[in-house]
């Protein structure tokens, strides 16, 4: 049997009963069948792999399965008797029955393993049972009472009882039993045991309320109400009052899935990272799939009834003569599909940033596992041998050009944790428009066709055109993208690099110059950013601008070509549509960007999960187990008892309560450029938006007049200058935050540079690199787009004020308490999700912290096989920041629902008011279209308000927190102080030190204890003693990295307090224990201000005997890789002495050596030695830790508890019992 003779089409497709027979029948019930068996597959992929438990089945277990089985036997029955006998039972209805039956079999089914397997309760089948219901409804609806009608009946009333079911709790508790293990095939797995064991969780009160309280958000409100208990009270959220993860979002299973689907890729010749992905978490996307496509639906609900209103107001067409009560339920219809709306868009934007956040977590953690086993310092792969996968299995065929990334680089990996893994939870919200997208045009134009005939293909001409431009401007913007990342690894590299060796910058006075560095690292970075940015405006304009094109088109053809008048119905249904037109045109640049971004990020992590590991091997035989396992004992124990905790030294991250403060504001307004960079751009979005609402104002009035192509130029007019300033102001926006973001890193950069020592030692450098990296990166992207878009969105409220109040004055009445209802949400809603985001924040930075120190200790963590414990202390950190950003998304989703019932109350008084006006004619039909358009973006247009106005009130934190560097953290000394010093000073090298008293910082004990010592020209001393004793502290006093609590230091006779500190370490040449390497070249590092020539240069390294090493890896350009990577320690401790020898005078001055040959070997210390007595003709204070190189010292001073204990010549110190007499004999002298 044909369709056209089963459904009774003879007539047309949209003709008679037999159209809504296949709707109703067929259509929607194969539709919820469907559903049904594709999300029960999906979901049996999942929990087959769970293992069975054993606890009883509840009463409403029971329930639930004899509803399942009921339903399947009288839909079975519906079909056989459709097969007997159509007069009882016709054919569509039939069909329809043995799509329902199918359905029971495959919920009955996953029911049942969800029972055996004690699976917490499934909220899939919860909404499932909903909608089933919902189609049985319409089902019965048009039918007659009769055997169909009984069978229709009893399937509502078993879809009715199964909902019932479901809403009532089982009884059965969630899961706690092990996860499955990952297969450890050949070792590979990147787990471990560590991930073996789940332990017993705490339960998440989302884990416990009840199908109405999820779907209202009801579980989060006593989060809204402590913070704004707290908020009054001056206080905010602590960690300890944030809900614990549930355990679908435990980091564990994130793992878990996502490393299991990678080990499958590790076994293919061409490893996927996107497959692994996409198998991973191809259940979470299906769900909220769904739930996108009936949203879908319903928003073409708007459009249909706006057109029913119009036409009623106007007493004319097909509505002619309809009751009044028709007009009515044309406004309930309205009112009930956008509150149905509201629920399915806050619980589908919740799925997609849990489905991000899981995915990011999977990630985070396969990044940090492989970190731990990448070869360290890895030099970059040649890109025509992509890196092997681990596997290494046999394979003919030639591997793919991969992209190649510097692996084990700091810069690279943090940036991998900080910004490539978020590309994925800004993705995965909008994942689903790939089709969404595509759909919602399609209807558009289905539905544009009925109103507008085929006026509709100039507009289509119009898009395709834009969509052309589009996919041209967006593969461009890809590969900027790709390029501004590797700008960005470079200068985070940078960063990385001088916070480990900040000290030693501050003694060799190179803090100008690395900043110099960073910030043309930085200026190319922005470069890079700016071009890639301009790029997106282009897109932008071509998908937001276009909807105002295609109306134009559109209309012009309607009245030109087709020579037929606009009336108002027309003109507004399709506005309506043109609206709705603008949500998927206006989202495929914003998901295009999120896409070429998530796929560069894609691209670089793969490309670091199949960079090179380590591999363990045991070239020698395995020793002694008993002597082995009593020194691995004695090595661990030892320490204990001398080592104490420094972990309570640092200072935890600073996280303020209560808003941002408008000195903030007053901060990035600055930055930006001040008022008449941030006046030009707020003059550029009111002349656009402005021009909107005129063009929207002239349609009304247009088409309310009669309709005539005489209106088009205005509208034409309208539409260009839209296209004008909308270019003019999204440039603005971009050169305005550009500006802003490229200040705030700089001044940011600055303090930390001129920062006091004490700032390094009591914050990790993870705090420091959250500024740098994440809050840079809001400051880059994030900050300007939601600062336009705070004003554009309040623009657009308000003129939705303005229109809706043309209806009737009356309206007041309710807006009124309506906006008083909605300022009250806001404020209770704003402490919490201000304080979350804080959380959040704040939670980001120990992630770092942790990865970082991981990273520089990578080979301790390895040789002392710490990598188990290593991954729980950044799974629990990872999951703390979990807890805060689920719950900050969730603060979203609250307030959102509430918001869209406050403007569905408006839609609706719109329409009432209208419709009951109409009836004395106290409205035109332009103004009542006009106005219900407008009343319809209500919803979206307060959401938006709202939720920018948070994101705007939580991405200024980053401004906070950046700003709070540079005005809060204690600074050093003035680095020049103008004729302190005289000419040519130190020119003897005199040093005195006169009762000097030091303690590093308010509060701890005095370090250096009344220590004088007299130093005169060019002596040479040694300074010794136990480690502690005040050795390191007294160099640091002579360089003022520590100020003195009493006491002088002078040079020369020139106390060095009143020193320009600059003007001192300038010109003291020293070598530190541990060399300070710079990623770049040999001449950047010796000599980062450009000051020597290269005849200098050679001369020091030749001094050094350096030369012929350099001039072999080519020259003073040659590459110096990240921590001096590809020298030997010796090597690079020679290219300090190469740097000590280009600072130091002819005559005069001072030399520090601070344990300089200690990691050598005795070759490399005689060298230097060598080096430092024939070409160093000045002072020379050394810390030594071998005490023979001291022996033809001038004086030794012996340190003891701060104090100088004994300061003699080492002959004199040696021929009398003395603390240097034992020292020596420690270290092997004969006495």
């Amino acid at each position: 049997m044909s369709t056209v003779e089963l459904c009774n089409l003879e007539d047309g497709l949209f003709a008679g009963q037999g159209f809504n027979d296949c709707v109703v029948h067929i259509i929607l019930q194969a539709a919820v069948a469907g559903l049904a068996i594709v999300g029960v597959l999906v979901g049996l992929v999942i929990i087959r792999q769970l293992p069975r438990s054993r606890q009883p089945i509840t009463l409403v277990d029971r329930m639930r399965s004899a509803s399942c089985a009921l339903l399947f036997l009288v839909s079975l029955a519906e079909f056989v008797v459709s097969l007997t006998t159509t007069q009882v039972v016709s054919e569509t209805q039939g069909i329809g029955g043995a799509c329902i039956a199918a359905a029971a079999v495959a919920v009955g089914f996953y029911h049942q393993q969800e029972v055996h397997r004690s699976l917490s309760e499934s909220m899939g089948l919860k909404l499932w049972w909903v909608l089933a219901t919902v189609a049985q409804v319409l089902a019965i609806y048009d039918q007659k009472i009769s055997a169909a009608w009984a069978f229709k009946g009893a399937e509502l009333l078993l879809c009715l009882s199964a909902t019932a079911a479901y809403l009532v709790p089982s009884g059965r508790s969630g899961s706690t039993a092990e996860p499955p293990l990952l297969a450890e095939e050949n070792g590979i797995s990147m787990v471990g045991r560590w991930a073996r064991t789940l332990s017993a969780r705490e339960a998440s009160p989302e884990e416990q309320v009840g199908i109405l309280g999820w779907l209202a958000f009801t579980w989060f409100t006593p989060i809204v109400d402590l913070a704004f208990e707290r908020d009054k009270e001056n206080g905010k959220l602590e960690p300890t009052d944030v809900y614990p993860l549930t355990r679908k979002n435990v980091a564990q299973r994130q793992l878990e899935r996502l490393d299991r689907q990678w080990q499958v890729e590790l076994r293919k010749p061409q490893p996927a990272l996107l497959s692994a992905m996409t198998r991973g978490f191809f259940a979470e996307v299906f769900s909220t799939a769904w739930v996108k496509l009936i949203n879908d639906v319903l928003h073409f609900v708007g459009p249909f009834l706006l057109n029913r209103i119009i036409n009623f107001v106007k007493g004319t067409g097909e509505e002619a003569g309809e009751p009044l009560w028709m007009g009515y339920a044309y406004a309930v219809g309205m009112v009930l599909s956008s509150g149905a709306q509201a629920f399915l868009m806050a619980h589908y934007f919740q799925g997609g940033y849990q489905t991000g956040m899981r995915l990011r977590t999977g990630l985070i953690l396969m990044a940090y596992s492989k970190a731990l086993r990448v070869l360290p310092w890895a030099t970059p792969q040649p890109e025509e041998a992509p890196p092997e996968p681990q596997t290494r299995r046999c394979c003919k065929k030639t591997p793919k050009k991969r992209p190649t990334l510097p692996t084990g680089g700091m810069g690279q990996m943090t940036n991998i944790i900080s910004a490539d893994t978020d590309k994925f939870t800004f993705l995965m919200p909008y994942f689903n428009l790939i089709w969404s997208c595509p759909l919602q045009i399609v209807i558009c134009f289905f539905m544009l066709f009925k109103y507008v005939s085929f006026s509709l293909f100039a507009g289509v001409v119009v898009m395709i055109l834009f969509t052309i431009l589009s996919s041209t401007v967006a593969g461009k913007a890809r590969k900027i993208q790709a390029e501004a990342m590797k700008a960005k690894d470079e200068r985070l590299k940078m960063e990385v690099e001088l916070l480990k060796i900040v000290k030693i910058i501050k003694f060799y006075a190179w803090e100008l110059a690395i900043e110099d560095k960073v910030k043309e690292l930085r200026n190319k970075e922005l470069a890079l950013q700016l071009r890639y940015k301009l790029w997106n405006v282009a897109l932008f304009l071509s998908f937001s601008l276009s909807p105002v094109l295609v109306a134009l088109g559109t209309f012009a053809s309607y009245t030109l070509v087709q020579k037929r008048n606009l009336d108002a119905a027309t003109a507004f249904t399709a506005l309506s549509l043109f609206n709705i037109l603008s949500f998927p045109l206006g989202a495929m640049p914003m998901m295009a960007r999120f896409f070429m971004e998530a796929a560069v990020a894609k691209d670089r992590i793969e490309a670091f999960l199949l960079s090179p590991e380590v591999v363990h091997e045991d070239p020698e035989p395995e020793p002694d187990a008993a002597p082995a396992e009593e020194e691995k004992k004695e090595v661990k124990e030892a320490p204990k008892k001398e080592v104490k905790p420094v972990k309570a030294a640092a200072t935890q991250e600073e996280r303020r309560s209560g808003a941002v403060s408008w000195q903030v504001y007053l901060a990035y307004v600055k930055a930006c450029g001040g008022v008449p960079a941030v006046g030009a751009f707020l003059l550029a979005v009111a002349v656009s938006e402005g021009s909107r609402n005129f063009s929207d104002g002239w349609l009304a009035h247009w088409s309310g007049s009669g309709g005539a192509s005489d209106g088009l130029a205005i509208y034409a007019l309208a539409a260009l200058i839209c296209l004008v300033t909308g270019v003019a102001y999204s440039t603005t926006r971009v050169l305005v935050g550009q500006r802003g973001s490229r200040v705030l890193h700089e001044n940011c950069l600055h303090a930390l540079l001129r920062a006091h020592m004490s700032f390094f030692d009591l914050t990790p450098n993870g705090q420091i690199l959250n500024r740098l990296a994440e809050d840079t990166n809001i400051l880059d992207y994030n900050l300007p787009q939601t600062m336009s878009a705070n004003i554009i969105w309040f623009w657009r409220a308000a003129s939705i004020v303005v229109v809706c109040m043309m209806v009737g004055w009356y309206l007041i009445f309710l807006m009124v308490p309506m906006f008083f209802l909605y300022a009250k949400l806001a404020k209770r809603y704003l402490p919490a999700t201000r304080d979350l985001r804080r959380l959040d924040a704040a939670a980001r930075s120990p992630i770092f912290s942790h990865f970082s120190e991981s990273m520089h200790g990578v080979s301790t963590i390895r040789a002392m096989q710490q990598q188990e414990r290593c991954m729980h202390t950044n799974t629990a950190r990872l999951e703390s920041q979990m807890e805060a950003y689920y719950l900050s998304n969730t603060a979203a989703r609250w307030l959102s629902l509430r918001l869209q019932f406050n403007g569905t109350i408006l839609v609706g008084a719109v329409c009432i008011l209208g419709i009951y006006l109409s009836t004395n004619k106290q409205v035109s039909a332009g103004v009542m279209g006009l106005a219900i358009t407008y009343a319809l973006r209500l919803t979206d247009t307060l959401n938006q308000v709202n939720r920018e106005s948070a994101d705007r009130e939580t991405q200024m934190v980053s401004v906070e927190r950046v700003q709070n560097y540079v005005t809060n953290v204690k600074q050093e000394a003035a680095l020049r102080i103008p004729h302190a010093v005289p000419p040519k000073w130190p020119d003897h090298g005199n040093v005195t030190v006169d009762n000097v008293m030091m303690r590093y910082r308010e509060g701890l004990p005095i370090v250096l204890n009344g220590i004088s010592l007299n130093i005169k020209e060019r002596e040479r001393v040694g300074i010794v003693g136990r480690t502690g004793c005040g050795k390191s502290s007294f160099l640091s006093t002579l360089l003022r990295l520590v100020e003195l609590e009493a006491g002088h230091i002078t040079m020369d006779g020139v106390d060095i307090s009143n020193v320009g500190l600059h003007d001192l370490r300038e010109t003291v040449a020293m070598i530190p224990q541990d060399p300070a390497i710079l990623t770049g070249s040999v001449r950047f590092n010796l000599d980062p201000f450009g000051a020597k020539t290269d005849e200098e240069l050679w001369e020091a390294l030749e001094k050094a005997q350096l030369k012929p090493r350099v001039d072999s890896a080519g020259g003073l350009d040659s590459k110096v890789e990240e921590g001096g990577g590809n020298f030997s320690v010796g090597e690079l401790q020679l290219l300090c002495l190469s740097r000590a020898l280009l600072r130091r005078q002819e005559s005069g001055g001072l030399l520090l050596l601070d344990e300089a040959t200690s990691a050598l070997d005795a070759e490399t210390d005689q060298t230097i030695q060598k080096v430092i007595r024939s070409d160093f003709n000045c002072t020379i204070i050394t810390i030594a830790h071998r005490i023979q190189t001291l022996l033809d010292y001038d004086k030794v001073a012996v340190f003891e508890s701060g104090k100088v204990v004994e300061f003699d010549s080492p002959q004199e110190l040696l021929k009398r019992p003395s603390k240097f007499q034992a020292l020596a004999k420690e270290g092997g002298v004969a006495v």
